[in-house]
């Protein structure tokens, strides 16, 4: 073996150009595999942080078998004290934020409200301290925060004496009693987590409330069946007491790892499988060049066989070299698939979990190792079995004639496997180029050439005060050079998901009532997003809270609800005693969540 080592290697120094061409054909089809594995590998195949994580599942409510949604806190406490199927229940909420002032540079962190047992129903151990106390997670209890190992490095320089000191947040003092494991991530990143109880006014209406999110652990030997069909006898109890709110809603419960990577699975195993294809196809191709070359050496190894060289020496003495050739491709398609993460990363779609993970580690390196092994195999064994079998009245002399059909029979399959494997991506990737096409041609309904959004939060509790705070803000960018309009909303499309049910005045109310997004906007809010009016007229600037209240609604809300008549005039509803708002206006429809899906969406 190190005899036949030492010749492949001089025979490919003594073929550079064909050495070279071979290398890096196999490095990209390699490095392409190794990066899309440590991918799929970091956000797929990867255990999570959480223990027993097949006991783990997200819970949602839904009415008559229509799409899930989150539910209201007063729900999720109802759950949390009923059940008899989980050993937890924990309510999270991940997209707040918090004004961080009083320990030097002021900043705006990302963070989540949490029930008590949140990081115990997930497994999750401190880095440093506890979790909250049930007694901190109510209102009017001593503030409490855990930071996240970022955060705690980035501002208290990795301080094991932070438990116990205070953090201003949004104008409270908080008393920090933990912080989390580097590893730890559940969802949105947050730099800080707070008692959601502390806020439970905020959530006291039972009715529809997106954005709390449950996570339950089941007991053991407890089925995801069995806990649905236990929480919905909780719902069925919820409903007969509050028929007002919970009329018709049941329980949906998914496992906690589905809900996690279910939407990013196929993609990425498509992925994962087109560039398989690649790496064929490259195989091909040196199969091909080894063909080719085996031409040269007809004569070679004729003369080795009439020396008494055995076709097991042929067979072994070419595959080592196919096997240093993949060596070398392997060798610097791991230095491809370095550099090929970051760049696959940052071309792939936000919100993939854990896509920050990825890198070439063990698991991904024992993965190109054994891609590389079976890549030398594929390209060598079939080049090696035809070329160890060399006609020696033809081969010994100038010209090899003998042998060329068979190679040239061998040639023409690999060369249609080649081109059915570059038909098939070629196929795939019209496809994906056709969607993406079309995904570029819908009108999202508003304008989105120069529009910028910033998000403001204001703690406040003076409705005035809040307002004034707008109108200043509005004022002063509007003065900025380069500003043509500016508008304040509490939403913006594909950023939102609360869609409340509403009456429509004079029409008795039914089970199934209308619902639509809904947003609280300026009146300059139209004419900034560049969302075309149909009918009607907008917001003016006497629209304000001593005038009757209007609104304006969306073309698909018209046509939907108000599909024989003029919308015009009518008036709607938050409930039976709520006052009524006319509508004085229809704008074109602005797509609320994604250019793939289409609701409606009431301003």
């Amino acid at each position: 073996m190190y005899n036949d080592l030492r010749f492949a290697i001089r025979q490919l120094i003594k073929n550079p150009g064909f050495t070279a061409v071979a290398v890096f054909t196999l490095a990209l089809g390699i490095g392409a595999n190794a990066a899309i594995f440590s991918i799929v590998n970091a956000v797929l195949l990867r255990p999570f942080p959480y223990q027993a994580l097949e006991r783990l599942v997200i819970i949602e409510e839904r009415v008559s078998g229509g799409n899930s949604f989150s539910p209201s806190y007063p729900n999720f406490v109802d759950w949390r004290a009923q059940n008899t199927a989980f050993d937890s229940i924990a309510a999270v909420r991940g997209n707040e934020s918090f004004n961080f002032t009083g320990a030097g540079e002021p900043e705006r962190l990302q963070g989540r409200l949490v029930s008590a047992e949140f990081f115990s129903t997930l497994g999750i151990k401190r880095l440093l301290g506890r979790d909250f106390l049930a007694e901190e997670d109510r209102p009017g209890a001593a503030p409490a925060v855990i930071l996240s190992h970022g955060f705690w490095q980035r501002r208290f320089g990795a301080d094991p004496d932070v438990l116990g000191k205070q953090l201003t947040l949004n104008n409270q003092s908080f008393t920090v009693v933990g912080v989390t494991p580097a590893s730890f991530q559940f969802g949105l990143e947050a730099d800080v987590t707070v008692p959601i109880g502390l806020s439970a006014e905020r959530f006291a209406n039972r009715g529809r409330d997106p954005g709390t999110g449950v996570v339950a652990r089941l007991k053991p030997g407890v089925s995801q069946q069995q806990g649905e069909t236990d929480l919905n006898l909780v719902a069925a109890r919820l409903e007969q007491q509050y028929p007002e709110t919970n009329k018709g809603r049941r329980v949906l419960l998914t496992p906690l790892h589905e809900s996690i990577v279910g939407n990013v699975r196929q993609p990425l195993l498509i992925l994962l499988g087109a560039v398989g294809l690649v790496l064929l196809i490259a195989c091909a191709n040196v199969a091909n060049l080894l063909l080719v070359r085996s031409s040269v050496r007809q004569k070679e190894m004729a003369v080795r066989v009439a020396l008494g060289a055995s076709r097991t020496t042929l067979i072994r003495q070419l595959l080592t070299e196919s096997v240093l050739l993949a060596a070398l491709g392997t060798a610097l398609g791991i230095l491809l698939a370095f550099w090929g993460i970051s760049l696959i990363a940052s071309r792939l779609p936000d919100g993939i979990p854990r896509l920050q993970e990825a890198q070439v580690d063990a698991p991904a390196l024992v993965f190109t190792l054994a891609v590389s092994l079976l890549t030398s195999l594929l390209f060598g064994l079939a080049p090696a079995l035809q070329a160890s079998r060399p006609t020696l009245t033809e081969g010994l002399k100038e010209g090899d004639r003998g042998s060329s059909g068979r190679r040239q029979r061998l040639r023409s399959v690999l060369m249609v496997g080649e081109v059915a494997l570059t038909l098939t991506l070629l196929v795939g990737a019209g496809l994906l180029i056709q969607s993406f096409r079309r995904v570029l041609e819908v009108d999202p309904g508003f304008k989105a050439q120069n529009l910028l959004m910033m998000q403001v939060s204001v703690n406040n509790p003076d409705g005035q005060q809040v307002a004034n705070f707008f109108e200043q803000l509005q004022q002063n960018v509007r003065n900025l050079p380069g500003v043509t309009s500016v508008a304040v909303s509490n939403g913006i499309p594909f950023g939102s998901t609360n869609f409340p049910t509403f009456l429509i005045e004079g029409r008795p109310e039914t089970e199934n009532k209308p619902s639509g997004l809904r947003y609280h906007v300026s009146p300059a809010y139209f004419q900034t997003m560049g969302i075309e009016l149909i009918k009607g007229r907008l917001f003016a600037a006497e629209d304000t809270s001593a005038t009757p209240s209007v609104a304006i609604v969306d073309e698909v809300l018209a046509r939907r609800y108000f599909p024989n008549e003029n919308p015009l005039g009518h008036r709607l509803k938050a409930s039976a005693d709520a006052p009524g708002i006319e509508i004085v206006g229809i704008v074109r429809h602005a797509e609320p969540n994604s250019l793939d899906a289409q609701g409606p969406a009431p301003a």
